[in-house]
């Protein structure tokens, strides 16, 4: 019987982290849909800040009593944390959303795609976890699977492919979430996840803002007007980056 329970409390354990798996990938492909819709209404930097001031605000109620308690914890880990913010919360995102005014959704979730087999790779190359030849096996055909894709059936037609501005930025989100996923490796045990996960935004915040004040563009309140009047999707790209009116 306590063996059946056990089984029982496994399984229970294991849908709730496949149920959560998918939320997070539910989630990440409505933050790229959202990323691309509103690109010419909000600008990366804008949007990155407005994105993160919005989670703070969520998650700050429940991780307030944390930060406080284990403030000099966090504060001997600070080199730690301002290297997630910088690559985790600043640097993925910005080159997501700015990869997204200048490529598809589609092409964001390919390259996107291959980054769980970039980490493991990455792991592996750091001598931080080692690669078995069915890891290796599977990392093999999703990169030939990506190939494939993006070769329109020729995977050698990625030889000959020409690289946009946009397809650089998704790689740099890329590297830098592969960055930010090492370093979560070596978090420290004394803080807990969540009290970690705060401090990174509230240490990334100060990044952002300044970030939103030299290259932010956006008018918030003219949103509503610009929201109503139709424009093409490349004047208003260029609208939203460089402040040029957009070509008849």
């Amino acid at each position: 019987m306590a063996a059946g329970r056990a089984d029982t409390g496994a399984a229970t354990r294991n849908a709730w982290a496949a149920a959560a798996l998918a939320g997070a990938c539910l989630m990440w492909a409505g933050n790229f849909v959202t990323g691309r819709a509103i690109r010419g209404l909000l600008d990366p930097e804008t949007l990155n800040l407005l994105r993160w001031i919005v989670a703070a605000a969520a998650f700050l109620p429940f991780t307030a009593r944390g930060l406080w308690a284990h403030r000099a914890g966090l504060a001997r880990q600070s080199p730690w944390l301002l290297g997630l913010a910088l690559t985790g919360v600043v640097g993925f995102q910005q080159a997501t959303y700015t990869a997204l005014t200048l490529s598809p959704v589609a092409n964001a979730a390919l390259l996107l795609a291959v980054m769980p087999m970039l980490i493991l790779v990455s792991s592996a190359a750091l001598g931080k976890a080692r690669l078995s030849a069915r890891q290796g096996l599977a990392v093999a055909v999703s990169f030939l699977g990506v190939a494939v894709i993006l070769g329109e059936g020729d995977p050698m037609a990625v030889l000959r492919l020409h690289l946009g501005a946009g397809d650089v930025w998704l790689l740099a989100a890329v590297a830098s979430w592969t960055a930010y996923t090492q370093l979560l490796r070596s978090a420290p045990k004394t803080v807990p996840p969540d009290v970690s996960l705060m401090a990174t935004i509230l240490f990334a915040l100060p990044v952002l803002a300044l970030l939103a004040a030299w290259r932010g563009q956006s008018e918030l309140a003219a949103l509503p007007p610009e929201a109503s009047a139709p424009r093409s999707d490349a004047g208003t790209c260029r609208q939203a980056r460089t402040g040029s009116p957009p070509d008849d």
